[in-house]
């Protein structure tokens, strides 16, 4: 099994994503979008597409001119029934390539925030055991809308779509499910400001104690995640 992987930055690397495949044997292909890769013509001889997270918004094709091409390579994924897997920026290219629509979210989130599954979301197999709410790691101002046939599996007080999926086989995280604990401090240390306009002028170090404290068991929920993911392609 093969995974192609879309890495827009550097500084926001696959992480957990790569654990995984690692442990359940798969090969990992990655393109780091920033050192001007280019966005493939086919999928043949992979198993999934993974799209990751990103600062940039999914309609910036001006600073970025390959998220057209990307996003019109993820529609033709997701029409085939292909798996894709999207982490926040990948969640919202997803939602855009299937017709949905990327926004403002009314109130952007960074740090740790409680989603609650839905119905559908507590009968899927990939959350399978998580329990009606789980703690994850946020950080983004924008966020999706479902596009047409989507089903909505998890949602936030501040943001009503965080988790969808897009047919059997491809789902969409707001959150970030493939951080470690290094990527999250990085994170903070070189958007500090960012984090004391959201968080105020303790927010820095208050969430690096959260992080420290949490990261064990958010660790456990999203290697879980994960690898039920991977092994339902798998299984298919």
């Amino acid at each position: 099994m093969k995974a192609l992987l879309v890495q827009h930055q550097r500084e926001v690397p696959p992480g957990r994503v790569l654990e995984v495949l690692e442990d359940l044997g798969w090969e990992a292909e990655v393109l780091l979008m920033e050192d001007g890769h280019s966005v493939p013509s086919f999928l043949d001889g992979y198993d999934c597409l993974v799209l990751l997270g990103g600062t940039m918004n999914v309609d910036d094709v001006a600073g970025y001119p390959y998220l057209e091409k990307l996003r019109l390579f993820t529609a033709g994924a997701l029409e085939k029934g292909f798996p894709v897997l999207g982490l926040c920026l990948g969640a919202q290219l997803m939602s855009r390539a299937a017709g949905g629509r990327v926004h403002r979210n009314r109130c952007g989130e960074i740090g740790w925030r409680r989603v609650r599954l839905t119905g559908d979301g507590l009968g899927d197999r990939l959350l399978e055991g998580t329990g009606e709410y789980i703690e994850v790691f946020h950080w983004h101002e924008d966020s999706f809308d479902l596009p047409d046939g989507s089903v909505l599996l998890g949602k936030s007080e501040v943001c009503p779509h965080q988790i969808m999926r897009i047919g059997k086989w491809s789902y969409g995280f707001q959150f970030h499910p493939e951080v470690d604990r290094e990527t999250v401090l990085s994170w903070i240390g070189s958007c500090r400001d960012e984090v004391e306009s959201k968080l105020g002028p303790d927010g820095p170090e208050r969430l690096i104690r959260q992080t420290e404290e949490k990261m064990p068991r958010y660790r456990r929920l999203c290697q879980r995640l994960l690898t039920n993911y991977f092994r339902n392609i798998e299984n298919a």
